[in-house]
């Protein structure tokens, strides 16, 4: 009697370690979407919840990925994921992931993602109807958060900027660059641009409390440009030949 209960012991444990180790990747599908508020989709998942790829969908835009996660971390209370690319073949997204209920730690974070992508997973933006264009390029070779502190660095470059509001006509930003450095309780650093219809000067900053702040200084590159000028005037205050603007959000 003894040995079999013994087995039958043994072939549930075994079941319950094949469930795990076989369990589909859709399992996150509807987790990220619950998270986001349905913002963010999960789309096309493939594999195991361990080893699986899928694509991250945001009203139409998209971005393939590819994850691995480590098992003996969960004994200590951790989730490490690696994040690479679709096919495994390409560089791009690259991350390390460390995350428990206190802390997010980014480690070698490479990324290119469309900028429609965020602009799509924000919904004051959508009922705007704001829409972007353009690739933004990530880099972070170290980013901790916490609900109270920031730590480390990330630059992002958004190429071939555009930024539209209906009825008026795409505004060519050029190539925008942002550099944050935490100071502990947030991340902030300049912006700039290089090319395009603005000059574009300020600076922004991130709170680990989920607040933000931009201060901008625009320049139409063309003077004759009256109708760019007429917008600015009337969201901006004066300053010299352009116009600033400040924007903020507060924490939660």
């Amino acid at each position: 009697m003894r040995r079999t209960l013994l087995i039958v012991f043994a072939a549930i444990v075994l079941l319950g370690v094949a469930a795990a180790v076989l369990a589909p990747a859709t399992l996150f599908a509807p987790r990220v979407e619950r998270a986001t508020g349905g913002a963010l989709v999960l789309r096309g998942v493939e594999g195991t919840v361990w080893r699986g790829r899928g694509v991250l969908d945001a009203s139409g835009a998209q971005l393939p990925f590819g994850w691995t996660l480590s098992a003996a971390p969960l004994l200590r209370g951790e989730l490490q994921a690696l994040v690479a690319s679709f096919d495994a073949q390409g560089t791009l997204p690259r991350a390390t992931i460390t995350a428990t209920r206190e802390k997010v730690q980014l480690r070698d974070v490479e990324a290119t993602l469309p900028a429609n992508l965020i602009t799509n997973a924000v919904p004051n933006m959508q009922k705007l109807g704001l829409t972007a264009n353009g690739e933004i390029a990530l880099a972070s070779p170290r980013l901790d958060w916490t609900p109270a502190t920031f730590d480390g660095d990330v630059r992002a470059v958004w190429r071939m900027a555009t930024l539209a509001l209906p009825p008026l006509p795409p505004l060519d930003l050029g190539e925008l660059t942002a550099t944050l450095v935490a100071d502990g309780k947030r991340l902030a650093g300049p912006v700039t641009n290089q090319g395009g219809d603005l000059d574009i000067r300020g600076d922004v900053s991130l709170g680990a409390d989920r607040s933000a702040a931009v201060t901008l200084t625009l320049t139409p590159r063309r003077s004759d440009n009256t109708a760019l000028s007429r917008l600015l005037s009337s969201i901006g205050t004066p300053v010299g030949n352009g116009w600033r603007i400040s924007w903020q959000t507060p924490g939660r």
